[in-house]
């Protein structure tokens, strides 16, 4: 039979063991609720540190860099998902084959940036300045395209299926052959726009300058078009 001494230490290794897993499994819950150090996730950096993580080619998940001077660098082939760039200064930063899904660039400056083969779908360019921008073949569907300045952009072959061009100023841009269908363009101008053999099915069109606009060829099956747009009668061949 155990005596009273021993019932009492085998009783509190046995609580110290429980106290030891309780505190074991809180830090476990503790480490994979906090922000990632490795990617910057949820804390704002500075451009330093930006270098930094893009030297060791680290993951952008998430991290703010609002208003940052990011002019130059080099996010090639990096993981921006949902980073927050508002405001940031991007001319001439190189961004080809990155992913910037849901990523929000509004009010950011965008001129010489490139964007070659990058991810782009639901990302928010509102308000941007990008004149003469080169978007070329790239995925940017259900993009969020109000107030841009995209004057003499290229977006020939570009996916924009889904996007929201509200206010946007495409004038002389390319959009031949790009994909607008069930795009919403409103209040936009697009004068002097090449949107030979685009598609716009389904999309809806009110509001928009199309003076001098070369629409030859342009799909508009099932659009809702108002007055002033009038791309239905202008999309036969002239």
């Amino acid at each position: 039979m155990l005596t009273d001494k021993r019932r009492g230490i085998m009783r509190w290794a046995h609580n110290r063991g429980r106290l030891t897993l309780l505190a074991l499994t809180a830090g476990i819950a503790l480490a994979a609720s906090a922000p990632s150090i490795a990617s910057g996730q949820g804390t704002r950096l500075t451009r330093q540190r930006v270098e930094t993580i893009l030297a060791e080619k680290r993951s952008f998940f998430r991290v703010d860099m609002h208003g940052l001077n990011l002019s130059g660098l080099d996010f090639r082939e990096v993981d921006l998902t949902e980073a927050n760039l508002r405001g940031a200064n991007l001319t001439g930063a190189r961004f080809d084959n990155a992913i910037l899904v849901k990523a929000n660039l509004s009010e950011a400056q965008l001129s010489g940036a490139t964007f070659s083969g990058t991810q782009l779908d639901g990302a928010n360019f509102a308000r941007v300045s990008a004149g003469r921008i080169d978007l070329s073949g790239v995925r940017m569907r259900n993009a969020i395209l109000h107030g841009a300045d995209l004057q003499g952009a290229k977006l020939e072959g570009a996916d924009l299926l889904g996007a929201s061009i509200i206010s946007t100023n495409l004038r002389r841009a390319n959009l031949a052959r790009t994909l607008l269908d069930e795009a919403r363009l409103i209040r936009t101008d697009l004068r002097e726009t090449n949107l030979t053999g685009a598609s716009l099915r389904r999309a809806r069109i009110v509001g928009v300058d199309i003076a001098g606009a070369d629409v030859r060829g342009a799909i508009v099956v099932g659009a809702e078009i108002d007055e002033r747009g009038n791309l239905d009668s202008a999309a036969e061949p002239r």
